[in-house]
């Protein structure tokens, strides 16, 4: 069965009625494998977030001032695989993205909605958004007047590329221009290792001044 969080949430019809009347949003995707979650799988996620996702998962848009993309619960486990999430940050589960360069977030076994920036993804990079996922679409039904997506940002991420000039370490970024996130998984595998690697190096440094004689 799925396991439930803590009662301090808003009522199901309640976070219906704000996605189906806030939410400026249009069907997408999927952009990932499709194939039904195990039950350990589900059991991490809130259950007002499920209740949710089964009517709105696969959908993005404007909901108030922020863009959000809402995955398909059956997209989840391959789309985390695709951003390498078990090997970077085994200790969330993305379900959704602002479709420039952030994914939300859920910590395994909290109701807590973090965004983490997909590149680094690493600790200590994400912030708390709100306490629940009901908090966390109010916050945002109530941040502006949401507008229509342009047909151009539908089914796109738009990614920060550490520049490739050796001079320059990561985090001097650039944005570039939007992607399928498919291929944005793919990009961010390749930065998320150089910044992997660069952190390691830099703790191998390190280690080698505090022991030189």
């Amino acid at each position: 069965g799925i396991r439930r969080h803590g009662e301090r949430r808003m009522s199901t019809p309640d976070l219906r009625e704000l996605l189906a009347t806030r939410w400026k949003a249009k069907k997408a995707g999927p952009f990932f494998e499709v194939a039904p979650p195990p039950d350990p799988f589900l059991e991490a996620f809130p259950s007002d977030y499920l209740e949710a996702v089964s009517e709105f998962g696969g959908r993005e848009g404007f909901l108030g001032d922020t863009y959000l993309r809402l995955y398909r619960l059956d997209e989840l486990v391959a789309l985390n695989v695709a951003y390498e999430v078990p090997v970077f940050l085994p200790e969330i589960i993305l379900f959704g993205s602002n479709g420039t360069g952030n994914a939300f977030a859920f910590p395994l076994w909290k109701e807590v909605v973090v965004q983490v920036p997909f590149v680094p993804l690493s600790k200590g990079v994400g912030k708390q958004c709100s306490a629940t996922f009901g908090e966390f679409v109010t916050q945002l039904a109530e941040s502006g007047e949401p507008e229509a997506p342009g047909p151009q940002v539908i089914g796109m991420e738009v990614h920060d590329i550490p520049p490739i000039d050796g001079d320059k370490e990561p985090g001097d970024t650039k944005t570039s221009g939007p992607v399928h996130p498919a291929k944005h998984a793919e990009i961010c595998r390749y930065w998320n290792k150089v910044y992997r690697d660069h952190e390691e190096l830099a703790k191998r440094e390190e280690a080698k001044g505090d022991t030189a004689p």
